[in-house]
């Protein structure tokens, strides 16, 4: 029996006082053991998400693994959120890298941070004029106009008979923008006079859909991107594969007067198994967004990926969580860490990014720091057979 005035110990009551939950009955340690504590018991030496996928490092720099497109996942959904510099592009960058070979990739970029990933890739990067035409939808082409009409001349009624005019325009069998425009004039008068400073950017030579298209609107007046947008996720639309990837950048400013239209692409993206990253620099960027939209981007994300930031009211974010987000680590141009969280809570993890030096000269965007990159790849492009096998001679001159 255990004693102590006697110095005799009771194994039975040592191993009791062990067991997670129970009280232990020595008057010098009565608090019981939490179930967190066997981590220190138990010698763990694996950090799991999955078998393969996309390689990270958990705190203990042990690889791990994530693949979005496993079928564990209910949905495909990511927000990336995080101040600017803290890791958000090259976490994209790297989940693209991955991705690109066997699944079609379309970006929105905000000033060109996956710029010299869709060049490994030998992407298209659309830098003239695009053609509205090329997709004959009533609904999409109301949309276009819309994003460029005065709205407050276009009520329910009027956006009624525009879908109408514009569905009967389509039965003919040789159609062009600018001619439907001139149709459109006999109910909506100098209708066409909005898109003035859009006759170099509209054409109609129709458009070839490639399995990566990369577009910086940072390249495009103000004017002409949200009828941009609206084209890019039309065109993402008509990529016939199911498991592709969306990117889309810090653009939501233009896009507050129409939520429902953009709300409806990324309801049937969900469904339709795709996966899409929205970027902000904080959830707080959605505010001036419809409720439905901000609700659809932000409740609807199944995978929400943090850097650090302020600390998150509400959504679903616990004090455990914002501590996490708190005590994020990074340092420039070494390695960075993000804090996964997936909306059932199963997953809740630290991942840390360190990268290769392929992968730091293709995800990095220091300003000016890629000038001898792109001077070597206009250079000697024509002496290999490839963009990635350019790049990666690069790599190895600068690197070793």
């Amino acid at each position: 029996g255990h004693s102590l005035k006697e110095l005799k110990s009771g194994l039975f009551d040592i191993y009791k006082g062990i067991i997670v939950g129970v009280k232990p009955s020595f008057s010098y340690r009565s608090i019981p053991n939490k179930s967190s504590h066997l981590k220190y018991l138990i010698p763990l030496s694996i950090s799991f998400l999955m078998d393969e996928g996309i390689s990270f490092l958990d705190i203990a720099d042990k690889e791990i693994f994530l693949n979005p497109f496993s079928n564990n996942f209910k949905n495909r959904n990511m927000l990336v959120s995080g101040m600017s510099g803290a890791g958000k592009s090259v976490f994209i960058n790297k989940v693209i890298h991955y991705l690109a070979p066997d699944h079609p990739v379309v970006i929105l970029d905000k000033g060109g941070s996956f710029k010299k990933t869709c060049l490994y890739h030998s992407g298209n990067s659309l830098s003239s004029g695009i053609s509205p035409m090329s997709f004959r939808c009533p609904y999409f082409l109301r949309e276009f106009i819309l994003s460029v009409v005065d709205k407050s001349h276009f009520d329910k009624l009027k956006r009624g008979l525009l879908l109408k005019r514009i569905k009967e325009y389509l039965q003919d069998s040789e159609i062009s923008f600018y001619s439907m425009l001139k149709y459109l004039e006999n109910d909506f008068k100098d209708i066409s006079l909005y898109f003035e400073d859009l006759k170099d950017f509209i054409v109609d030579s129709p458009e070839d859909i490639s399995n990566f298209l990369y577009v910086d609107i940072e390249k495009y007046p103000k004017s002409q991107v949200t009828p941009l947008i609206i084209y890019v996720l039309e065109y993402f639309k008509r990529i016939p594969k199911n498991e592709k990837v969306l990117v889309f950048d810090e653009c939501w400013s233009f896009l507050k007067d129409h939520s429902e239209y953009i709300d409806e692409c990324f309801r049937t993206f969900r469904k339709a198994g795709v996966f899409t990253i929205a970027i902000s620099q904080g959830l707080r960027d959605f505010e001036s967004l419809s409720d439905n939209l901000s609700s659809s981007i932000i409740n609807n994300s199944y995978f929400r990926v943090f850097f650090p930031q302020e600390s998150i009211l509400g959504n679903d974010i616990t004090d455990f969580d914002n501590r996490r987000i708190k005590d994020l680590q990074f340092e420039k141009g070494v390695y960075s860490e993000c804090y996964l969280k997936t909306s059932d809570n199963k997953i809740k993890k630290i991942l840390k990014l360190m990268l290769s030096p392929l992968e730091y000269e293709l995800f990095h965007t220091e300003a000016g720091q890629s000038e001898n990159l792109f001077k070597f790849f206009n250079d000697n492009r024509a002496y290999f057979s490839s963009n990635s096998e350019t790049i990666e001679s690069f790599v190895r001159l600068h690197h070793g």
